[in-house]
């Protein structure tokens, strides 16, 4: 029989040597790490940019064979959907009706955005990366508290091989990149 939580402990443990090798030369002193005991994030958002990545070891059988899903959620700050509580950040006045407008608008073309199918990479059974688009919201707490949602991108490997992981966090910028729906 084997021991799970000891097998994912010690993947934790790989998937935290992992990015200490890969340090500030693929991610800057501005990414914070936090470990949780099932999965590992690192985090970084500045005045434009948003990301999230998320590594997580899972045992997918009772042989103990590991696969391991690595996703990351981006998003651009100037990418924000013009819903109503946008304008208590920018104080503008704006009337009833065509903030209805605005908003109804914008669920159209948020709707249309989240719909398109992602796209599948596939190299060997084993090996599947997907590209999404995703809507992703934040808390904002100037004035009154309210939320911002945002455009972005979920960008996922799923994969077996402990060794294809580093590859795809540096090239997570050139998945971010393809075109959806066209």
């Amino acid at each position: 029989m084997i021991d799970k939580e000891l097998m994912l402990a010690n993947q934790l443990i790989n998937l935290n040597h992992l990015l200490l090798n890969m340090g500030e030369t693929y991610f800057g002193p501005d990414y914070t790490l936090k470990e949780n005991g099932e999965y590992i994030t690192l985090e970084y958002l500045d005045a434009y940019t948003y990301e999230k990545i998320t590594l997580e070891p899972v045992i997918f059988n009772d042989y103990g064979l590991i696969k391991y899903i690595i996703s990351v959620d981006s998003y651009d700050i100037d990418q924000e959907l013009e819903l109503s509580d946008m304008f208590y950040c920018r104080e503008i006045r704006i009337s009833e009706s065509k903030l209805k407008q605005i908003e109804n608008k914008t669920r159209k073309m948020a709707e249309k955005y989240r719909s398109v199918k992602p796209e599948i990479f596939k190299a060997w059974p084993e090996r599947l990366i997907t590209v999404e688009n995703n809507i992703f919201n934040r808390e904002c707490f100037l004035n009154v508290t309210h939320t911002h949602y945002y455009y972005g991108k979920t960008v996922t490997l799923e994969t077996r091989d402990f060794n294809d992981i580093q590859p795809f966090l540096i090239l997570r910028d050139f998945f971010k990149s393809v075109k959806m729906g066209e």
